[in-house]
């Protein structure tokens, strides 16, 4: 017996002895792979240092960006988001710094990695020695002593992470005389799935703040408490919020003045698929907007719409969405004969837009004339009809026999004044306007073809 527990025992000292070496070899394996993966993608490995303990391993990596463009072109397609492309003429050369620690214990199973750019392209970094030398060696210090850090912790089992952003707090005095401020404080994130194209994330801005002021003339963007909550499954699956406690941006000078600041932002998202329809909501509201310039200033207060689609057929919604991924210019995209195709082919398969609310509790012009307040919704449907191509081609007053249209309006007397001051129209329109207390009221339908305003038909 004594024998037997002697064996035992060493047995499971010698498990527990070649655990970390097991693990080891896990995290080798795994990191090995993500490296012959970007290495495949327009990333080359410089340098590699290996610290390894019995328990833990760090690792030190080096990159240089070799090919921007495949580079740029692997992320974007893991991404939810396309990068622009004018930026790859810039990176490349640039080298990354990558420090890895994980544990040799093959039930730890998570990696912390911090990501920072060590040295700018030569690119870039000859046009900064060209403006201004003393800035090029103050932020080329300020990287090499990893000022631009992006720190995460990834479970490889659940695939699961939280991370955060290194906060920036520098001031830079330019050649030219301009001081400028960058600031990026208390920024932390925390998602599931692949880093590159995560399901869900949340994450959150505490300051953000960038300014510039040289002779007279002062620049700024600034950003508090910014937050962000969204899960992606695919285009027609996901959801997405985004507010902010306060939003200002500033430019003025000699030349010109613009000043726009949103206090209280929130915007919101979702889409949801059943049965090859897809259904998608909007909502957004602020409580104050107020823009200025030399010419004109705008303050509008408690902004709110709630907007829903119902009954997107769920291909044509998919060919859309992939249309709009491959460019950065929707204009140009929306004269395409793919996407006007696509669009047909969804009113065909028909549709409902519903807008529930839009509102406004005030808007003043030039601080002087006062609008007063909005509110306003909406219903149309499109029947399903798979003529409507035909019936564009012939002439698009056709489609009104498609349509079936509800919507009120109400609007301030003030906002009302205004509106058909100088309107040419205005006597026609008072024909079908309906007063109510303080309000001028629209009743709007469209049915059978016909349109009516509160009630008479327009002829």
């Amino acid at each position: 017996m004594k024998k037997t527990s002697i064996i035992i025992v060493a047995v499971i000292l010698l498990i527990i002895a070649i655990l970390p070496v097991v693990g080891n070899k896990f995290m080798q394996n795994y990191i090995q792979d993500a490296m012959s993966q970007v290495n495949k993608h327009g990333l080359k490995l410089e340098s590699m240092k290996t610290d390894s303990g019995y328990l833990n391993t760090k690792k030190h990596l080096e990159f240089v960006i070799e090919d921007s463009s495949e580079f740029i072109n692997y992320i974007n397609t893991h991404a939810h988001k396309q990068l622009p492309t004018v930026t790859q003429s810039e990176l490349d050369g640039t080298v990354i710094g990558v420090d890895l620690k994980y544990s040799n214990i093959p039930f730890a199973k998570s990696i912390n990695f911090d990501i920072y750019p060590l040295k700018l392209s030569k690119k870039v970094s000859d046009s900064l020695k060209t403006e201004d030398i003393n800035f090029y060696n103050k932020f080329s210090a300020f990287l090499e002593e990893k000022g631009l850090l992006y720190h995460v912790d990834y479970n490889l089992i659940n695939s699961k992470f939280k991370g955060y952003v290194k906060d920036i707090n520098e001031v830079y005095k330019l050649q030219n005389g301009s001081d400028v401020t960058l600031k990026l404080l208390g920024v932390k994130f925390k998602g599931e799935g692949d880093l590159l194209s995560a399901k869900s994330i949340d994450s959150k801005i505490k300051m953000m703040r960038l300014e510039a002021t040289q002779k007279g003339e002062h620049a700024l963007l600034s950003l508090e408490d910014f937050k962000e909550n969204s899960t992606f499954v695919s285009f027609h699956d996901y959801k997405s919020a985004v507010e902010f406690k306060k939003m200002h941006f500033l430019i003025e000078g000699r030349h010109e003045d613009l000043n726009i600041s949103v206090e209280k932002f929130q915007t919101s998202s979702n889409a949801e698929t059943n049965k090859e329809r897809v259904t998608m909501k909007s909502h957004t509201a602020f409580k104050a907007l107020n823009i200025s310039s030399k010419q004109l200033s705008l303050n509008v207060k408690k902004l709110n719409s709630d907007v829903t689609l119902k009954g997107l057929a769920q291909k044509p919604m998919e060919d859309i969405s992939n249309l709009l991924n491959k460019t950065t210019n929707i204009n140009a995209v929306a004269g395409q004969k793919e996407m006007q195709e696509a669009l047909l082919k969804l009113l065909e398969k028909g549709l409902e837009i519903d807008i529930s609310d839009v509102s406004l509790a005030d808007l003043v012009v030039n601080e002087r004339e006062n609008y007063g307040a909005l509110k306003m919704n909406l219903n149309m449907v499109v029947n399903k009809d798979e003529n409507i191509s035909q019936k564009v081609k012939m002439s698009p007053l056709l489609l009104l026999s498609n349509l079936k249209l509800d919507s009120n309006i109400k609007l301030s007397q003030m906002m009302y004044d205004k509106l058909v001051q100088n309107s040419p129209m205005a006597g026609v329109i008072s024909s079908y306007a309906k007063k109510e207390k303080k309000s001028v009221v629209f009743k709007i339908q469209l049915h059978d073809s016909k349109l009516y305003v509160n009630g008479k038909a327009i002829q």
